[in-house]
This record gives C-alpha cells, structure tokens and sequence, in this order.
C-alpha cells in the first residue's frame, strides 16, 4: 500500500477546495464545526488489480482543532460506525481541520454510499453533531488503471500531484499543456521524484488516484 503521509498530502490539497474562509476560534470555546467533508479515494496501485478504497473525512471547525478528542464517524444505512482517537490535525492562519484520511472497510466490503453522522468530541468531553452524505459509481471499486478512465466515460476532472522522493507535495492541480511529456513534468518540478494523476469524479464525492510515475521511469 502507498505511504500514507503522501495520500494525506493529496487528499488534503483536494479537499481544501471546498472548504470556506473563515477566522479561527478560540482555544477554551464550545466545539462547533463550519461544514464536513468527506470523500472515497480510490488508490490503485498498479495498473491491472482493482484499487483499494478508503473514506477520508474532515470537518472544519471554528473552535481550536487541536483540542480535539476523536471524531465518529458511521453510516446511517448500515452497521459500520469507525473512530479516529488521534485525528490528523491541519491547519493555517485562516482554517484549520480535523480529520481521518484511512477508514477503511472490513475485506470484500464496499464503502456505503449514502448519508453519515459525523460526532466530533474535544478534549473536555463536549460534543457536536454534523452530516456529510457519500455519492459514487459502485463501478469504479472493480475497474482497474488501465480501463479507469474508460469507465468513468470523461465524467471526471483530471488533476497531478508531484512529489519529491521525501513525498513532500510539490504540486497539485491542473497538468499544464507543457507537461505532455512527462521529462517536462519533471523539469519544471525541481527536485520531483514521482507524480500521480487523480480523477476527481464529476457529481461525486469519490477521487481515483492513478499508479505513481517516477523519473527514472521514463526518458
């Protein structure tokens, strides 16, 4: 399985673009959050074997995240319910999340789409209540690389995420036209290791992130 600091980066940067403005809180305030994102990434490793999937999920809060105790999450049409004891904690001078980028699944067993509860509880035990619904193609969980794009008939916006060989995100976000050939990619990404394409799903709360091309891959 890939590393998960560089899925974490990626998943962050794509979530970051729904997220609104707004002042950070202060440190002894009642919990409250501002919205609640969550997505199913799709993370195939190699060109040929169906992805593995997991739900990532973030709530922006306008009290101090890193009071934070643990964050449930659970689906409302089924029995599965995951807790995140030690959220990851993101934040800048305007915004600040919590979250979990690895809920995963028992084997042989599909995300559920539909409507989930999120509880957000801090460290003196209040706790606040939110809901965030999950949409994909079911299709996308037994499609390989290969036939992914295929698949999602062009119902997807295409992304690039570079990486140095620490997988620290040098770049995420559209693949410019003077990327076609990927030693241009990697010319103008000073010190890249590797890329990777993720498909963000049209209509969906779903992203597919495309086997790591590294630069001793390819001329």
């Amino acid at each position: 399985m890939n590393d998960c600091p560089a899925l974490l980066k990626i998943i962050f940067s794509f979530l970051c673009a729904f997220f609104a403005l707004f002042a950070s809180g202060c440190s002894d305030s009642e919990p409250k959050l501002s919205s609640v994102e969550g997505i199913v990434v799709f993370d195939f490793e190699d060109e040929t074997s169906a992805p593995d999937a997991r739900l990532s999920v973030f709530a922006e809060t306008e009290s101090d995240a890193h009071r934070v105790e643990k964050i449930t999450v659970s689906s409302r049409s089924t029995q599965f319910e995951w807790t995140a004891f030690e959220p990851v904690i993101i934040a800048n001078e305007k915004k600040q999340w919590a979250g979990y980028t690895d809920f995963v699944c028992p084997a042989f067993r599909k995300i559920p789409a539909g409507l989930y509860r999120l509880v957000y509880t801090d460290g003196e035990g209040r706790e606040v209540e939110s809901s965030f619904s999950i949409v994909y193609p079911e299709k996308i969980g037994a499609a390989s690389a290969a036939d992914i794009k295929n698949v999602l008939d062009g119902e997807f916006f295409e992304q690039v995420a570079v990486f140095d060989e620490t997988d620290a995100l040098l770049y995420y976000g559209l693949k410019k036209e003077s990327w076609a050939e990927d030693k241009k990619l990697f010319s103008a990404n000073k010190g890249a290791s590797y890329y990777r394409t993720c498909l963000v799903v049209k209509n969906a709360t779903a992203v597919c992130i495309l086997p790591a091309v590294y630069k001793d891959q390819r001329s």
